[in-house]
């Protein structure tokens, strides 16, 4: 592990001490920079570095220089985001009209992004006070107490009261243990002097030796140190500035997770540092971006002992409310899905008597991805985890050789196979029925990584004297995830949308003690208020940042990772208003088909980048509308407008690959009431899109009288009610349309397909997916089964009127055919083997 080691120094009064220097066998720990040189991204300088008056005022009118890292334009304005923008051509000079001592307010804020090519950088912003007519307070003499106590008028007011019975207060040694003298009682001066010096020393130019008086190294030749820890450790400090509390939080208590992890931290980054969504330093206080000071008081702060300037929210708020909240897809970090789809054109152009289409030399075809990560700009630090195609035919191609030649298949930047990489060879695309390989899913990843912002073609080479029965078309899926760790490349949404609706949600309950974070240590209870109360940010974010084993920060500075966050709370029944465990729904079973697959694991199966976060925001979600449209975070979705049908179709009425060879064609088979032959490796290899419009469960009411027609050249107009029997209360036919979620538990179960094991009181059990008798069962009667299929089924042109074990004629004494076999909730007919097309009930 990064340890910071320091000298112990003993302190001789009789000469001057030399300063610490590190010698080779010593390193010093650089944080690394918040942004990768990738795509534009703005910095400011300003001179001064930072506010040199009280309460955050400049008394020089600041000089202001911005720098882009990449060649193009810089553009500003003052006030606004709107209007026109002034181009930047060098240092700006604070504009002297802007002077409180001229425009009664001196507070201002400017705007600034740079472009470079089609490239645009999000809007920063930096608020200043500037006040030219500043009087800064003179050096006096005094103890501590007689200027800076109760009723003090000086800057900063009293600093006593709210510092009596703080850690600093009652944390330091009285005993001398520490280096200085043991002085009694405790709270006494001596505590103000672990910080400052114990006399208010000039320097040579009348002004103060040191900001504050502050012990900073060399500032004093008669006590050139620093800071002593309260171990007797001597520490260099700088100046006003993270290097005066180091000194003293060596080490992780409580909340404070230590320098390492703050230091990978946004609320840590100074210098230059400007952000697009919230104020980069507390308003009222002269500390630069990234200082310990804008949060906390170390004085402390009237009606808390934990030293923040504002309590529980308001703190947060104070920044992150700075301007309104984004609504828009903006640039950010963090990890993508990709899904894009192709089509080559017909693969043959001429036939060939006895072969049908033929191929008379080898054939290129083409499929067109354009940017894969359409979404971001990746540059060297970003990657893609993962990238496959996978290609599937619908009829058969015969190759020569027997199936020892096979398609060529080669990925490249441009429409043609010369300059391309190899990347698969296609042996045998026939259909599954007859041995063949209807789909192959090709690896691209290293070549997406090696050519990243390049277009992406797949070309398929099929060899000469290939021949098929039908002229077709072979269809392409994409699927990749990548990491883009620069904010100017991917693009999401902003999940906090101010302190308001914050309030209003399930999480910013402030009266709900079920939304405290279970471990208070983490929280800060062993000092000061004793951790987070209900509803606060800092129940899911710890502002100094959350390390993992390697002390490598955790995002967003989150207590844990992903849904291992959310299952802190939800693994217990009271945290759900409908009585759920929801980390037992999402781990009852170790089926991949049992869940939403949110781990690591189930990702890299589904290819997808399945979180909590993609149905609902923690920011946003009360509890009664708990989730958010998946489209727009920032929207909490209408359940009562659009159901729950709708809401889950928002991501189910598309196909999406799933890995290769995870799902068994023996597993498939309850793809056969979807397609209309026995499901393809392609299907098998998929999750399949949902239609469920025009069906009984969904938008049709299933009360007309139909005429049955399983029997050629014979009417028999069929009553469903009458003919089959009524359904199980509360069903009934022209029942309105069934949500997902009265099968199908929206986070998962212990069953295949998440199927719940309780449906309208009764106890279902689908085993491995084969049977789905007990599902059907819940809702149709047994009987009302039995009859449908004798009315429908045993005819000449099915079953035959050929009873045999598996017949729905013996109903409930066998067990019949597989349910899935012939139905599925996206369809309203039967697949029939004979004809190949659907029946008609």
């Amino acid at each position: 592990g990064l340890h910071e080691i320091d000298n112990f120094r003993i302190r001789n009064y009789a000469n001057v001490e030399p300063g610490v220097s590190l010698g080779p066998e010593e390193t010093k720990v650089v944080p690394k920079p918040p942004f990768a040189d990738t795509d534009p991204y703005t910095t400011i300088t300003l001179a001064p570095a930072r506010p040199d008056a009280y309460d955050g005022w400049y008394v020089t009118l600041p000089t202001i220089t911005l720098t882009s890292n990449k060649p193009g334009a810089t553009y500003y304005q003052w006030d606004s985001k709107v209007g026109s923008w002034t181009t930047y051509g060098g240092t700006i000079n604070f504009p002297p009209a802007f002077d409180k001592a001229i425009d009664a307010s001196g507070s201002h804020t400017l705007y600034f992004h740079s472009e470079s090519g089609s490239l645009q950088e999000e809007v920063r912003f930096f608020k200043f006070k500037v006040d030219s007519g500043y009087r800064m307070p003179a050096a006096v003499g005094g103890t501590c107490e007689d200027c800076h106590g109760s009723g003090s008028g000086l800057v900063g007011g009293d600093h006593v009261t709210w510092f009596n019975g703080t850690p600093h207060d009652l944390g330091l040694n009285d005993d001398g243990t520490d280096g200085y003298p043991a002085v009694l009682p405790a709270g006494s001066s001596t505590k103000c002097q672990r910080c400052h010096y114990d006399s208010m020393v000039q320097g040579p130019d009348g002004k103060p030796i040191s900001p504050r008086f502050l012990r900073i190294t060399n500032a004093n030749p008669d006590d050139p140190d620093g800071i002593r820890d309260p171990a007797g450790v001597v520490h260099e400090v700088l100046g006003n500035d993270n290097t005066l509390c180091f000194a003293c939080h060596t080490d992780k208590t409580g909340a404070y997770t230590g320098q390492q992890v703050f230091e990978q931290t946004m609320h840590s980054q100074n210098g230059s540092f400007a952000s697009t969504t919230a104020i980069s330093r507390w308003p009222d206080v002269s500390y630069g971006q990234g200082m310990c000071g804008n949060c906390h008081n170390p004085h402390g702060v009237a009606g808390t002992n934990d030293y923040r300037r504002k309590p529980k929210n308001d703190l947060c708020a104070e920044c992150h409310d700075e301007t309104a909240p984004l609504t828009a897809k903006v640039s950010k970090a963090g990890t993508y899905y990709e899904l894009k789809d192709s089509t080559t054109d017909s693969l043959f152009s001429q036939t060939n008597p006895g072969y049908g289409w033929y191929a008379f030399s080898d054939i290129e075809k083409t499929m067109d991805y354009g940017d894969i990560s359409s979404e971001a700009i990746l540059g060297a630090e970003d990657s893609f985890e993962y990238g496959k195609v996978v290609l599937k035919i619908s009829q058969d191609i015969y190759l020569p050789g027997s199936g020892s030649v096979g398609i060529k298949v080669y990925v490249n930047n441009a429409p043609t196979s010369t300059g391309g990489t190899l990347v698969g060879d296609w042996t045998k695309p026939l259909m599954v029925a007859i041995g063949g390989n209807n789909s192959i899913t090709l690896d691209i990843k290293d070549w997406l990584n090696a050519n990243q912002e390049q277009n992406v073609y797949i070309i398929l080479v099929i060899p000469a004297t290939s021949y098929a029965a039908n002229n077709q078309s072979i269809m392409g899926n994409f699927v990749g995830q990548y990491d883009d760790y620069n904010p100017a490349g991917g693009k999401d949404y902003y999940a906090y949308q101010g302190k308001s609706k914050f309030a209003s949600s399930a999480h910013g309950s402030g009266t709900n003690p079920l939304t405290i974070w279970p471990n208070t240590a983490e929280t800060g209870g062993s000092i000061g208020s004793g951790g987070a109360t209900a509803g606060e940010c800092i129940n899911c974010h710890n502002p100094h940042g959350k390390g993992d084993v390697n002390d490598v920060a955790l995002p967003l500075m989150l207590y844990d990772k992903e849904e291992d966050l959310c299952f802190a709370c939800h693994d217990k029944t009271s945290t759900s208003d409908k009585g759920k465990n929801i980390k037992e729904r999402f781990t009852a079973s170790t089926s991949n088909w049992a869940k939403h697959g949110i781990t690591k694991a189930e990702q890299d199966i589904s290819y997808t980048k399945l979180e909590c976060n993609s149905c609902h925001n923690s920011h946003l979600n009360t509890a009664k509308r708990k989730v958010i449209d998946p489209n727009n975070k920032t929207v909490l979705y209408n359940l009562k407008k659009d159901g729950m049908v709708g809401f889950c179709l928002e991501c189910h009425d598309k196909a999406y690959p799933i890995k290769e060879g995870v799902r068994t064609v023996a597993s498939g088979t309850y793809l056969w009431g979807i397609v209309s032959s026995a499901p393809s490796q392609a299907d098998i290899n998929s999750v399949m899109a949902v239609d469920y419009a025009n069906n009984y469960h969904g938008d049709l009411a299933a009360t007309e009288t139909f005429d049955n027609h399983t029997i050629p050249g014979t009417t028999e107009f069929v009553n469903r009610d009458i003919d089959y029997g009524p359904l199980k209360a509360p069903y009934s036919r022209g029942y309105p349309a069934l949500d997902c979620t009265v099968c199908h538990d929206e986070h998962g179960s212990g069953q295949v397909f998440a199927f719940k094991e309780n449906i309208n009181g009764q106890a279902v059990n689908v085993g491995n997916g084969q049977d789905l008798l007990p599902l059907c069962s819940a809702c149709h009667e047994v009987t009302s089964i039995r009859n449908a299929h004798e009315v429908n089924c045993y005819s000449s042109i099915c079953h035959g009127g050929n009873p045999s074990t598996n017949d729905y004629r013996n109903l409930p004494t066998s067990a019949p055919t597989p349910c899935a076999m012939c139905h599925n909730h996206a369809r309203t007919k039967v697949w029939m083997p004979v004809s190949n097309s659907p029946g008609s009930f």
